[in-house]
C-alpha cells in the first residue's frame, strides 16, 4: 500500500495492474519546486523499502507495490533529465553490503534486469531491440531468443580458479558483494570443483539461491510444530538462510540453485548463452531443466502463457520470464546502460503477493456445523482479481501465522485461485493505530447462539451441533444442494440460499428444512427482500438498500394488522353487488366456517348465507391467492389438502367472492374489501 501520509501528487496516480500510470493532464505542467519535492519523496521510500529488501531480508511493502513506485520515479526521470544522479535508486543495483559480512569485489559487474509488466510492453522492447540489432549490422542474421523462467530466489555469484571454487558472494549494489562462502558451500549441488575439462582458468558463474517450494512447506510445518514462527515466504527464506552467521545453521535449510548466467571468464570460446548453459552442465553445475531457445516473438508469448498457466506445478517460485538474446556478439554490440544489460527483459506476472490492513476475523459456520475463522481485509488486486476476504481455516492456524486484527498482512493467491494469508508484516505492528488485537475464538454459534464444542477430543475443529435449525447451516446447505456436484439448481446460488434461508424480510424465511426446497412456490417467494448495496458505473457505493430477490418488482404489501371495517362489512352482507361485466359481487363476513349457499344462478339480488349443504351442480369451485389451507369439499364436508384456495376467515375484517362465470361452471376469486 502506498502510505497514507504521501504528498499530494500521489493522489492523482493510479495503480494498474500493468503499470503506475499518472491521471495527471502534464506533468511538466507541474511547478518544477513540486516535482522534484516529489520525486525527492520517492527516492527516499524506494531507498528505505529496498534496504528491508536487501539488507534485512524483511520487506515492508510487497513487490507490486515497489515496482509501481519505482516505475513512477522512472518516469518522472524521463520527463525531467535534470532529476538524475549518480546516486538515485534508478542508477543503482541491488542494495548495500552488509557490515556483519566481508565486503568482496565482483571481477565483472553484476546487472540487474529492465522489468516489463504487461505483453503490449514486452512486445515495444523486443521490436526495439530488433531494430537496434538490424541497425548495427551484426553477425546474426536473426535474432534467437533465450527464455527461461526468473526464479524468486537471491542473486549469487561463484568465483571459479583452475575448476575450484574459491568464493561466493551477493549480488549486493552490483559492484561489491557480500563474502557468503561458507554459507553456499553447505548447499550440496553446488560442485568444490568443476567436473570434466575445458573450463577456463579463471570464471564468475551466476546464479539463484532459493529453496523449493514443497521444502518451503515443508520447513515451515516443522517449524510451527516446534512452536517457531513461520517464515514468510521462499525468496526471504533464502536470502536469510545465506545470511546466517553460523554456516551449520544455514546447512539445515533446504538450499539449491540454478546457474543462468556468466561473468569474468578467461579462455572460453563459447559463442551463445545456451551454448555455455551445456557447457556449465557439462562442469557439474545446476542449470534450469526450464530454458528454451525460441525464434519468434509469438513463440515467446506461448513461453510465456505456458508458465503462467502452470507456475505452480514447477520446482520453484517464479515472479517472471526472462527473455535474453542468445547470441553473444550482438549482447555485445548492444551493451548496457548503467543498470540493465540492452539484451535482457524481465516479464512480470500479474502480482500473486501484495500488503494489505486486516480489518477483521470473522467466522463462518459450514454446512457441517464446522466453525471456520477467515480474515476481512482491505480490498486490494491480487493475481488479477479484488480480494477482501481469505480463510484462516481454524484457531491454530490463525495462531500459528501469528496474525492480529489491523496488522499489514501479507496475501497472496495460492494456485491462481484461493486467496491465503501468509502472515504479518511484523516491521509496521507497532505503527498501527488504532494498535492490534488477538482474535479470540467465539464459544457459541454466532447464527444460532448453541454452545461450539469439538466433534471428538483431540480435534483442532469445533461445531455447532445444532444441524437441524442453525440458520447458517441451513443456508450452506441448500448451497451445497444446488451445487453442480449435486442437483446442479441454475440461479440457485450463494446470494439466493442466504434470501432463502436468511432474508432481511420476511422475518420467517420461506425456506426452513432442504425437504421444502422443492415445494415452494412462486408466491412463497414473492415478498422476500434481502439488503444489496448500490452500485453506481460498476462499482459499489457503500449504501445498501432492501430489494425484493426473487422478483423485479414485489407486489405491494398491506399495511400491518390493517383494523376490520366491520360496518361496512355488516351493510354489504344485507346488500347484493354487481359489477359493470354483470357478474355477481358475493359478500360474506370474516370468521365464517360453514359453507356458503348461492341463490338460484342469475339472480340480480341473491346473497350467499351461511347454511346447509349446497347442490353439487350449484357448488363453485374456490380459488384465491393464500397459503395452503383447509377447504370444504362440494357436499359441504371440510376437507384438508395443499391446493390454494379460499376459505372465510383467512384475511381480517372480510373479503368478497367475485365470478365472471354462471355458478355451475365458475371459477371463483376473493378481494380483499380494504
Amino acid at each position: 500500500m502506498i502510505p497514507a501520509s504521501r504528498p499530494g501528487p500521489y493522489f492523482v496516480a493510479a495503480l494498474r495492474q500493468d503499470r503506475y500510470v499518472s491521471t495527471a493532464e502534464s506533468e511538466t505542467a507541474v511547478p518544477t519546486e513540486a516535482v522534484r519535492k516529489e520525486y525527492e519523496n520517492l527516492a527516499d521510500l524506494v531507498r528505505k523499502y529496498r534496504y528491508a529488501y536487501y539488507q534485512e531480508d524483511a520487506p515492508t511493502v510487497s513487490d507490486a507495490e515497489f515496482d509501481s513506485l519505482y516505475r513512477r520515479l522512472e518516469e518522472l526521470e524521463a520527463l525531467h533529465p535534470e532529476l538524475v544522479s549518480n546516486d538515485s535508486p534508478t542508477q543503482e543495483v541491488g542494495g548495500e553490503v552488509s557490515a556483519a559480512f566481508a565486503a568482496v569485489e565482483h571481477l565483472q559487474r553484476m546487472y540487474s534486469l529492465e522489468d516489463v509488466f504487461s505483453l503490449d510492453e514486452l512486445e515495444a522492447w523486443v521490436r526495439k531491440a530488433e531494430a537496434s540489432v538490424e541497425k548495427l549490422g551484426t553477425a546474426a542474421s536473426r535474432i534467437a531468443w533465450l527464455t527461461e523462467l526468473k526464479i524468486d530466489g537471491l542473486a549469487v555469484n561463484l568465483l571459479y580458479r583452475d575448476g575450484k571454487l574459491v568464493r561466493a558472494a551477493t549480488r549486493g549494489d552490483g559492484t561489491t558483494g557480500e563474502d557468503i562462502t561458507h554459507n553456499v558451500l553447505t548447499i550440496k549441488e553446488i560442485p568444490r570443483q568443476l567436473s570434466g575439462s575445458g573450463y577456463p582458468s579463471e570464471v564468475e558463474i551466476r546464479g539463484e539461491v532459493f529453496i523449493p517450494s514443497k521444502a518451503f512447506a515443508e520447513f515451515n510445518e516443522a517449524l510451527i510444530e516446534s512452536g517457531k514462527a513461520p517464515l514468510a515466504n521462499p525468496r526471504n527464506a533464502a536470502a536469510g538462510s545465506l545470511r546466517q552467521k553460523d554456516p551449520a545453521e544455514t546447512a539445515k535449510r533446504p538450499l539449491r540453485m540454478f546457474v543462468h548466467g556468466i561473468g569474468a571468464r578467461e579462455g572460453l570460446d563459447s559463442t551463445s548463452q545456451s551454448e555455455t548453459y551445456k557447457l556449465l552442465e557439462e562442469w557439474g553445475l545446476p542449470v534450469s531443466p526450464y530454458l528454451k531457445v525460441l525464434d519468434s516473438f509469438e513463440e515467446v508469448l506461448d513461453f510465456i502463457k505456458h508458465f503462467g498457466e502452470h507456475r505452480h506445478d514447477l520446482l520453484h517460485e517464479i515472479d517472471g520470464i526472462v527473455v535474453k538474446i542468445d547470441d553473444f556478439a550482438t549482447q555485445r554490440a548492444l551493451g548496457y546502460t548503467s543498470r540493465v544489460p540492452r539484451w535482457a527483459v524481465a516479464y512480470k506476472y500479474p502480482p500473486e503477493e501484495v500488503h494489505t490492513k486486516l480489518l477483521d476475523i470473522q467466522v463462518n459456520v459450514g454446512r457441517t456445523g464446522r466453525v471456520t475463522p477467515y480474515g476481512v481485509m482491505e480490498p486490494v488486486k491480487v493475481a488479477g482479481s479484488t480480494v477482501e476476504m481469505a480463510t484462516l481455516h481454524n484457531q491454530d492456524v490463525v495462531k500459528a501465522k501469528g496474525v492480529m486484527i489491523g496488522d499489514i498482512v501479507i496475501l497472496r493467491k495460492a494456485g491462481d485461485i484461493i486467496p491465503e494469508i501468509v502472515g504479518p508484516v511484523l516491521a509496521l505492528r507497532d505503527q498501527q493505530d488504532p494498535p492490534v488485537r488477538e482474535f479470540v475464538m467465539p464459544t457459541e454459534c454466532p447464527s444460532c447462539h448453541t454452545p461450539l464444542a469439538p466433534a471428538k477430543e483431540g480435534d483442532v475443529d469445533i461445531r455447532c451441533p445444532n444441524a437441524k435449525s442453525c440458520p447458517s447451516q441451513l443456508r450452506e446447505r441448500v448451497f451445497h444442494v444446488a451445487s453442480r456436484g449435486a442437483f446442479d439448481i441454475e440461479a440457485l446460488g450463494w446470494e439466493a440460499a442466504i434470501a432463502l434461508t436468511q432474508p432481511a424480510e420476511p422475518e420467517t424465511p420461506p425456506l426452513r428444512s432442504e425437504a421444502a426446497l422443492f415445494s415452494l412456490t412462486p408466491e412463497d417467494l414473492a415478498d422476500v427482500r434481502i439488503h444489496r448495496e448500490k452500485r453506481s458505473k460498476g462499482v459499489g457505493t457503500g449504501t445498501f438498500e432492501l430489494v425484493p430477490y426473487f422478483y423485479s418488482k414485489a407486489p405491494p404489501r398491506p399495511p400491518p394488522n390493517p383494523p376490520p371495517p366491520p360496518r361496512n362489512c355488516s351493510r354489504n352482507l344485507r346488500k347484493p353487488r354487481r359489477n359493470l361485466s354483470g357478474a355477481s359481487w358475493l359478500p360474506f363476513p370474516s370468521g365464517t366456517s360453514a359453507p356458503l349457499r348461492p341463490a338460484p344462478w342469475p339472480r340480480p339480488s341473491g346473497a350467499w348465507t351461511p347454511s346447509g349443504p349446497l347442490p353439487r351442480r350449484n357448488w363453485p369451485t374456490l380459488t384465491g391467492w393464500d397459503r395452503p389451507s383447509p377447504r370444504h369439499s362440494r357436499n359441504g364436508s371440510p376437507l384438508t389438502g395443499t391446493r390454494k384456495s379460499w376459505i372465510a376467515g383467512q384475511l381480517p375484517g372480510c373479503a368478497w367472492l367475485t365470478s365472471a362465470t354462471p355458478a355451475s361452471s365458475g371459477t371463483w376469486k376473493a378481494s380483499p374489501s380494504w
